[in-house]
């Protein structure tokens, strides 16, 4: 599949978006979209109220990445007045990735011991380099 094909049945199939639907319908997915990003928006609220949080969550998401075998993983971050760059050696993104981006509660991650906890709280130790 391609990108293009794996994002359209993320949106069509996951979402309910771009397909031919009732007026009826199409109003109850707008509550349920509404409904679902209140519910977002409140526990990202709550879970994140530190203004820095972000920085853990991206050096996490770089330790819960997939790394090609005998590569020492790495994460670079530059910090410039207009942004912030991260970059690292993971292997990339599959479809399975792309999916899970756009869904809750169901992560492509292996939760492994000894790396940095679910959603940056749970725990902190770091993997020996």
């Amino acid at each position: 599949m391609t990108p293009e094909q794996v994002i359209q049945k993320i949106r069509c199939h996951e979402y309910s978006l771009d397909i031919e639907a009732s007026d009826e319908a199409r109003s109850g997915i707008k509550r349920l979209q509404r409904k679902l990003d209140n519910a977002l928006r409140f526990l990202s609220e709550g879970l994140y109220s530190k203004k820095t949080h972000f920085v853990l969550e991206l050096v996490q998401n770089a330790d819960d990445n997939e790394y090609p075998s005998g590569v020492m993983p790495r994460l670079t971050i530059r910090l410039t007045p207009e942004r912030i760059v991260l970059v690292n050696n993971e292997t990339g993104f599959t479809a399975e990735h792309v999916g899970s981006l756009c869904s809750i509660g169901e992560s492509s991650k292996a939760h492994r011991k000894g790396y940095i906890g679910e959603k940056g709280i749970a725990d902190f130790r770091l993997r020996a380099a």
